[in-house]
């Protein structure tokens, strides 16, 4: 069972439609395209990643120098950075599910 029912259970749907769509596209398209796929999405989210990670350490070394109104605007930032990759994993999973229904919808 799940901890949390609600969140577990929209986690688990999402991931086995991910599933259905990703075998629905790779049946349609091949391995190429589940690879194409992940690139296009592997790109924006490690520059999103890397950039979080940048500015957490420039906050955290803004406040050991004793800059905190520079290391909570920051930390504020590195907070944009987490809704940023929120937003760019919902676009990637919708994406995917869109391309899944359109890649069964060509098949049958």
């Amino acid at each position: 069972g799940t901890y949390i029912p609600i969140v577990g259970g929209s986690i688990s749907e999402t991931l086995s439609v991910i599933s259905a769509s990703v075998s629905a596209i790779k049946s349609l398209c091949g391995i190429a395209a589940i690879a194409a796929l992940l690139i296009a999405f592997l790109a924006p989210f490690a520059n999103i990643l890397l950039t979080r990670i940048a500015i957490g350490l420039s906050g955290a070394y803004a406040e050991v120098i004793g800059c905190e109104r520079e290391g909570l605007l920051l930390c504020e930032c590195k907070s944009i950075c987490d809704i940023l990759i929120a937003v760019s994993i919902a676009s990637c999973v919708m994406f995917i599910v869109a391309l899944g229904i359109f890649c069964s919808v060509g098949v049958g």
